[in-house]
């Protein structure tokens, strides 16, 4: 990485940190941890949108010949990353779409809070899209994202602390004392995931573009 793509994601990160520390101000109004998530959650949208453009984002469940064929039962994802080459979505309406297999580029998780129903529910997630991508590196570009920790520390030894050490789930937010601290850790690792799927994006169209004679720009 060179040093102008490190200040670009040193850039992001810091708009992220600013932008997650804001949720300081409705917790001033609120002590609803589900209002609260929910303005989290709904900034890692508006911030994922923003890095992975042009990439599109969707709702939605991913879908391939295998599962057609099989009939078998896709699993709801929260945000899906995906680019129309080299297939489009079967079916896409605002920010819902059936993406097929090879258009997928990366999946994340979104949680509010780190409830252990939200934890398992990532887990469960963890191996529904390792059965829909065998043998293939999107296996690497999956992401469980908490919002906010309010029941465990992310630096302690506990639940979450343990996905967060298996390298597939990040923390935005510690709520456990008298006001939000950003997770700089994991607002990193939310950037890095972020820069692979767009490295994944480049290698991706170069492996479909096709070059006809005098088709050049």
């Amino acid at each position: 990485m060179d040093n102008d793509e490190q200040e670009y994601f040193k850039a992001l990160a810091g708009q992220l940190v600013s932008d997650v520390s804001s949720a300081e101000q409705v917790y001033r109004f609120t002590r609803n941890m589900d209002v609260v998530g929910a303005f989290a959650e709904s900034l890692v949208y508006q911030f994922v949108s923003k890095v992975v453009h042009p990439l599109r984002i969707s709702s939605g469940t991913v879908i391939s010949k295998d599962s057609y064929k099989a009939k078998k039962t896709t699993p709801q994802l929260d945000l899906i990353i995906w680019d129309p080459n080299p297939v489009p979505p079967i079916v896409a309406e605002e920010r819902f779409a059936l993406v097929p297999r090879n258009s997928v580029l990366g999946i994340i998780e979104v949680k509010k809070t780190d409830y252990s129903g939200g934890l398992n529910s990532i887990n469960k997630k963890i191996d529904e899209v390792d059965e829909c991508f065998p043998l293939n590196s999107i296996n690497k570009l999956f992401l469980g994202v908490i919002c906010a920790a309010t029941k465990y520390d992310p630096n302690g030894e506990n639940k979450l602390s343990e996905m967060i050490g298996n390298k597939r789930v990040v923390c935005l937010l510690d709520y456990r004392g008298d006001k939000p601290i950003p997770n700089s850790e994991g607002i990193y690792r939310l950037i890095n995931f972020l820069g692979a799927v767009r490295i994944e994006s480049i290698k991706r169209k170069a492996k479909f573009a096709v070059n006809y004679p005098g088709s050049e720009w």
